[in-house]
């Protein structure tokens, strides 16, 4: 049983190894979508809406997602992995 763990693990390494490339560029996607979708979104609020406006927008939502993060994070009865 212990043989085949280390086994499983063993080809998990080695497929994190071989297909690093794949997954940095999977993360860079990621994180350069993170970043655009919100400034388009803005670009083009920008148009009918003040600045003002949408920082006071882009505020709540950090907020909102703070607030829900901590919530989550001290939630009785949460599964540690």
């Amino acid at each position: 049983m212990r043989s085949a763990v280390v086994l499983r693990c063993a080809g998990l390494v080695t497929a994190i190894a071989t297909g690093s490339a794949g997954l940095l560029a999977l993360l860079y996607a990621i994180s350069y979508a993170g970043s655009v979708l919100p400034a388009l979104t803005s670009g083009q609020l920008s148009r009918s809406v003040s600045l003002l406006t949408i920082t006071i927008g882009y505020a709540v939502l950090a907020g909102v997602a703070c607030i829900i993060a901590l919530a989550r994070a001290a939630a009785p009865g949460r599964r540690q992995r």
